[in-house]
């Protein structure tokens, strides 16, 4: 199994997960992709949009650590 861990602050993510998930499909893997938003400001990505991909997750951190 492949995971791929994206961290993320401020910034949108979504285009990225996309072509990494479409990525994966195609290498016909077992594969997972985390987000890890430290505790963004703003939330510059839709986890609606990015929830409707398999293999998903996302991870919201409550306070930033660096």
């Amino acid at each position: 199994m492949l995971s791929i861990l994206i961290p993320t602050y401020n910034y949108n993510i979504n285009p990225l997960v996309e072509e990494l998930y479409h990525q994966a499909n195609a290498c016909d893997i077992k594969f997972e992709i985390i987000v890890a938003d430290d505790a963004s400001t703003v939330t510059a990505y839709n986890p609606e949009e990015l929830s409707k991909f398999e293999n998903f997750k996302l991870i919201k951190l409550q306070n930033n650590i660096g």
